[in-house]
C-alpha cells in the first residue's frame, strides 16, 4: 500500500542529529524571548505541519488556521518543549490536539471531513504531464478512501505512512501506547486497502 504519493521529503518530518541541535538551541532561545530564533523554527516546520493538519481535517482554509494556531500555542508554552525529544513530536502534538478539537466542532455542526488534495505535494510533481495525471489521479483514489476512514485510523496512517514518524513518536504524539498503536495501523492498513480495491 505505500507508494511514492505516500512520502514526504525528508526536511519537513525528519531531521539531522545536527539539525535537531539547532532546533533545540533555537527552542532554547525562543523561551528567552528571542522572536527571531522561533521565526526560524516556524519556517523550518510550517509546512509540515500545514500538510499534516489538511490531511486531517481536509480543509485548506481550516488547515492554515490551525497551523496558525498551532505556532501561536507553541510561541506561548515554547518553556514546556523538552528539548530531549524532537520538535516536531511536540509541534504535532499541538497540531493534532488542534485538529482533533475542530473535527468534534465540525461534526457538531455536522460539517463532513472534505477530502481535497492533501495527498499529493507539488514537489514531488514529475515533470512528464502522463505521469502526472497519474499521479493526481492516484493521489485523489487515496485521499477519497482516506477520508472514509475513522478520525483514529486516519491519524495512525498519516503519522506513520505520510509523515513517517516511529511509533515509539506517533505514541508521544497521540498518547497511545506502542501495542495500540501497531494493532490500529494494521487495521487501518486493511480498512484502506478495502476502500482503494472498492474505488475505480
Amino acid at each position: 500500500m505505500k507508494s511514492e504519493l505516500w512520502q514526504i521529503p525528508a526536511e519537513y518530518g525528519r531531521s539531522t542529529d545536527e539539525a535537531q541541535l539547532e532546533e533545540r538551541r533555537w527552542a532554547l532561545l525562543s523561551a528567552e524571548g528571542d522572536a527571531v530564533a522561533f521565526r526560524r523554527l516556524v519556517e523550518r516546520h510550517h509546512r509540515g505541519v500545514y500538510q499534516f493538519v489538511l490531511r486531517i481535517v481536509g480543509s485548506e482554509a481550516d488547515a492554515e488556521e490551525l497551523a496558525q494556531e498551532t505556532f501561536a500555542r507553541a510561541f506561548i508554552h515554547i518553556g514546556r518543549f523538552d528539548p530531549t525529544y524532537r520538535l516536531s513530536t511536540w509541534l504535532y502534538r499541538i497540531a493534532l490536539n488542534l485538529s482533533r478539537d475542530h473535527l468534534r466542532s465540525a461534526k457538531r455542526r455536522e460539517r463532513p471531513y472534505e477530502p481535497g488534495s492533501a495527498m499529493l505535494d507539488s514537489g514531488q510533481c514529475s515533470p512528464d504531464p502522463d505521469l502526472l495525471v497519474a499521479a493526481q489521479y492516484e493521489a485523489r483514489r487515496l485521499d477519497r478512501a482516506l477520508a472514509t476512514l475513522p478520525d483514529s485510523y486516519r491519524e495512525v496512517l498519516i503519522l506513520k505512512d505520510l509523515e513517517d514518524f516511529s511509533f515509539q513518536e506517533i505514541a508521544q504524539i497521540t498518547r497511545c501506547s506502542i501495542a495500540g498503536l501497531k494493532i490500529r495501523a494494521v487495521r487501518a492498513r486493511a480498512a484502506m486497502r478495502k476502500q482503494l480495491e472498492r474505488m475505480p
